[in-house]
């Protein structure tokens, strides 16, 4: 389970909720290539942040950064969309460490976590 560092604590939630996404570009973007990608998101301010590239919010403005050179190297498109929270159950699920109601809910995600490399600490 991904433990947030002190020093992230006290970020913003539009950059908290940017590091999944990050993760997820960094981990599938090699097999993105040439694609269109969607993410859903609850927060509304990351949302505008991945379609936009840009925030006022220096962490969040470093993430929309790094983030555009990611799809650049991977050469995919990434769009974000807004999916209200009572909708987002499966990621609520995942947040709260309650594994065995993200699996009913999501029975054909992977039964074993994937392994997030130790390049990507810095973000989180």
């Amino acid at each position: 389970m991904l433990q947030w560092s002190e020093s992230y604590l006290d970020c913003h939630i539009s950059s908290k909720e940017l590091v999944p996404i990050i993760i997820a570009a960094v981990i599938w973007g090699k097999d993105w290539g040439g694609k269109t990608i969607r993410v859903w998101c609850n927060n509304i301010a990351a949302v505008s942040i991945v379609n936009l590239g840009n925030s006022w919010n220096q962490e969040a403005m470093h993430l929309a950064q790094c983030l555009v050179f990611i799809k650049a190297k991977f050469e995919f498109d990434l769009v974000a969309a807004h999916l209200p929270g009572p909708s987002n159950c499966r990621a609520d699920a995942l947040s709260h460490n309650r594994l065995s109601l993200f699996r009913t809910l999501h029975q054909q995600a992977n039964q074993e976590p994937i392994v997030i490399p130790e390049a990507l600490y810095w973000i989180y």
